[in-house]
């Protein structure tokens, strides 16, 4: 059944009676448990912590920062040590000008999940010390993009172990280029996305025996002649058609 492709997440409980009560332990107490997934050949499939925390039933034990093993376990644990914290001060910032919807950074702090709406301003938090933190949206585009532009970052750069120090979550903002023929011929590059400001080079390449004649273009930083290649800037989504005869 390839279970491995869609098992999404795992969970463990430590609580009372399933009533609201907390579990006492004495002093001295951990608990670790141990989660690891194989695929039908066998191979380790090596999964990552997401998230840690108490619902309405408690313990008295705290929550320790989750970790990968050599395995390919992760392996949560749980004691009555204190925790050590650390002190992140993380911002945004948006390359590139527009309103997007502000991006959120999740983090552990005493073994429950927080989140903070990040601002342009740098904020510092008490983190847990070598617990997960992340950034959503996890794909990396904020919300308010579109089809035409978005608001972008690396998602590998959005997720991390908490240590001390400042973090500034850099998000660029970027236009579609649209690349279009009329008539026997190509071009490049092909359809995609840029930078704002960027500047890109067009180039049209006529079929054997037929000729290029000009571009066609729309938005603001377009090109509209009959040199080839051409600039286009990209500050605004753009069409460029190569027109040939």
């Amino acid at each position: 059944m390839d279970l491995y492709q869609y098992w999404l997440q795992s969970e463990f409980n430590v609580f009372g009676l399933g009533d609201g009560s907390q579990a006492n332990f004495n002093a001295g107490t951990s608990i670790a448990v141990a989660n690891a997934l194989k695929d039908q050949s066998g191979n380790v499939i090596v999964p990552s912590c997401v998230n840690t925390g108490y619902t309405g039933e408690t313990n008295n034990l705290n929550l320790d920062s989750c970790s990968s093993e050599g395995s390919g376990e992760i392996v949560f644990s749980e004691s009555n040590a204190a925790i050590s914290t650390v002190t992140m001060t993380v911002s945004y910032s948006n390359v590139g000008g527009g309103t997007p919807t502000a991006p959120v950074f999740h983090y552990v702090l005493n073994g429950f999940s927080k989140s903070l709406t990040l601002k342009k301003t740098s904020k510092s938090v008490s983190v847990d010390a070598g617990s997960t933190w992340y950034v959503t949206p996890r794909t990396g585009i904020l919300k308010g993009s579109t089809s035409t532009q978005q608001w972008y970052a690396n998602p590998s750069t959005l997720t991390g172990t908490a240590s001390a120090g400042s973090i500034v979550f850099t998000f660029q903002r970027q236009y579609y280029l649209t690349m279009q023929v009329n008539g026997p011929g190509s071009v490049s590059p092909n359809s995609g996305w840029y930078d704002a400001g960027q500047k890109v080079t067009v180039t049209a390449t006529p079929n054997p025996g037929d000729a290029f004649t000009s571009w066609t273009g729309t938005g603001k930083g377009f090109y509209t002649g009959t040199s080839n290649p051409a600039t286009v800037t990209m500050s605004s989504a753009i069409t460029e058609t190569a027109n040939f005869s």
